[in-house]
C-alpha cells in the first residue's frame, strides 16, 4: 500500500489512502480492520527454566566455544538480559544498544572493587558481587547498573561465578582491553592463525535449541521450535516471579520502565497457579454488602409526576411554585 501511494505522489496525484480530509479512508479503514482480524495470534517465545542452561553446558563437553556460549546465556539469564546486549544481533538492534564491554563489568569483594586485568591479584570467582552498566539499552536508558549478589548455597554457576569466568577468559586472549567486547572469542583455525570473533546470537539460539531437544517437550512441555532468545529473557522474569520476588525488583533487575515484563510471565507455567486452589478454598464464604442507593429528594420530581400529587402535604409544599396559599376564584 505504501508503494503504490508513493507512485501516486511520485506522479503529483494524491494519496489514494487519504480521504479529502487528509485521513484514512473509511474504506481503507476496514480494510486494514479485516487483515487484522484475520492475523494469526501473536506467537510468544517460551519460557525455560534454568536447566535448559545447565543442559547447553552439559552438552558443550569439552568444546570451548560451546563452554563460551552456555556461560554467556547464563550470565544473560542472571540480569535478564537482551539478545543485543551480550550477543551479535541484527543491524536493527546495533542502531539502538550497546554490547556489554569488560569494563561494564565490575567485582567486588567485601565492599571493596576488585580490578581485573590481565594480571589479576584475587581470582574473579572468589569475589561476592558482580555490578554490570548498561551502557545504551534499547529503552533508551543510559549508563543504568545492576548489581547481584553470589549465590549463599554455593552454587556451581550463579551471577558471579559465571561472569568471573567470561571476563577472565577474555583477558586470557591476545589484544585483550578494557574495551572489549563480552562475547568475544579467540580460536586458532586449521592454518595455525590466530581469530578472534564474536559470539552471534544465532549460535547462541541454536545451541539453546538443541537443549530444549534433548531434554524433550515431556519435561517442559515445549519444543525447541518454541523458543528463542527473547526465552532467556522471559524466563528470567519468570523464576524472579515463582520465587516470590516483588515486582519492584524483577523490574529494576531487568531495567524495564514499565509492568511490560508481565509479558514475560507466561501463564501456561504450571508453577503460577501452585495453592492458588487451596487459598481461594480458605475463604467459601463471603456477604457481599448492599449497593448504595441515592434518596430520592423532592427537588428531583417534575411536576407532572404523580408523586408530586399524592404526597402528605399537597404540592403546595413541594415546589416553590406552589409555595403561597391558593387565590379563591369566584
Amino acid at each position: 500500500m505504501g508503494h503504490v501511494a508513493q507512485a501516486f505522489r511520485s506522479a503529483l496525484r494524491s494519496d489514494p489512502r487519504l480521504d479529502c480530509d487528509g485521513n484514512t479512508s473509511y474504506a481503507m479503514q476496514q480494510c486494514f480492520k479485516g487483515y487484522t482480524n484475520l492475523d494469526p495470534p501473536e506467537k510468544q517465545q517460551k519460557a525455560i527454566p534454568f536447566t535448559v542452561l545447565l543442559m547447553m553446558m552439559k552438552l558443550a563437553g569439552s568444546c570451548d566455544l560451546s563452554i563460551a556460549i552456555a556461560l554467556l546465556a547464563m550470565g544473560a539469564f542472571f540480569f535478564a538480559m537482551r539478545s543485543c546486549e551480550y550477543s551479535k544481533a541484527g543491524n536493527e538492534e546495533k542502531k539502538r544498544t550497546k554490547i556489554l564491554c569488560l569494563r561494564n563489568i565490575r567485582f567486588f569483594k567485601d565492599n571493596r572493587e576488585v580490578l581485573h586485568g590481565p594480571i589479576m591479584l584475587i581470582p574473579l570467582e572468589s569475589c561476592d558481587y558482580v555490578y554490570i552498566t548498561f551502557e545504551l539499552q534499547k529503552n533508551d536508558s543510559k549508563n543504568d547498573s545492576v548489581g547481584m549478589y553470589r549465590s549463599k548455597s554455593k552454587a556451581r554457576y550463579d551471577s558471579v561465578t559465571v561472569w568471573a569466568a567470561i571476563v577472565t577468559r577474555i583477558w586470557s586472549y591476545e589484544g585483550t582491553t578494557m574495551d572489549t567486547k563480552v562475547n568475544t572469542y579467540q580460536y586458532v583455525n586449521s592454518k595455525g592463525k590466530l581469530v578472534t570473533t564474536e559470539i552471534s546470537s544465532f549460535r547462541i539460539r541454536t545451541k539453546l535449541r538443541v537443549a530444549v531437544k534433548v531434554i524433550g517437550k515431556g519435561v517442559l512441555g515445549f519444543t525447541e521450535k518454541d523458543v528463542g532468545l527473547h526465552s532467556i529473557r522471559s524466563g528470567a522474569a519468570m523464576a524472579l516471579f515463582l520465587a516470590g520476588v516483588p515486582v519492584f525488583t524483577i523490574m529494576i533487575i531487568g531495567r524495564w520502565k514499565s509492568v511490560a515484563f508481565l509479558r514475560y510471565i507466561r501463564k501456561q507455567v504450571a508453577l503460577f497457579s501452585q495453592n492458588l486452589t487451596d487459598m481461594m478454598l480458605e475463604v467459601n464464604s463471603f456477604f457481599t454488602m448492599p449497593d448504595f442507593h441515592r434518596a430520592q429528594s423532592s427537588s428531583n420530581k417534575t411536576k407532572s409526576s404523580p408523586a408530586n400529587l399524592d404526597t402528605e402535604n399537597g404540592p403546595s409544599r413541594s415546589w416553590g411554585i406552589f409555595r403561597h396559599e391558593p387565590t379563591t376564584v369566584n
